[in-house]
């Protein structure tokens, strides 16, 4: 299980890319595993909630291959 000391987490709202001012922005995260230094960042989703459970599942999943 990861420990929340372990971790840095950062998001952001991105621009919409066409200009359009009705688009969805994105809400993007970025999730640091100090001790490894492993970088993970999502924003395929709309939601921020969304984004980061995305974000610490492929996490764990990175850090449990670099275990084995």
């Amino acid at each position: 299980e990861l420990d929340p000391k372990d971790l840095l987490i950062r998001n952001w709202s991105s621009n919409p890319a066409d200009g359009w001012i009705g688009y969805a922005r994105s809400r993007g995260i970025e999730v640091t595993h100090i001790p490894t230094g492993t970088i993970i960042q999502v924003d395929s989703e709309r939601s921020q909630h969304a984004n980061r459970a995305l974000a610490l599942n492929r996490l764990r999943e990175t850090l449990n291959g670099k275990q084995t």
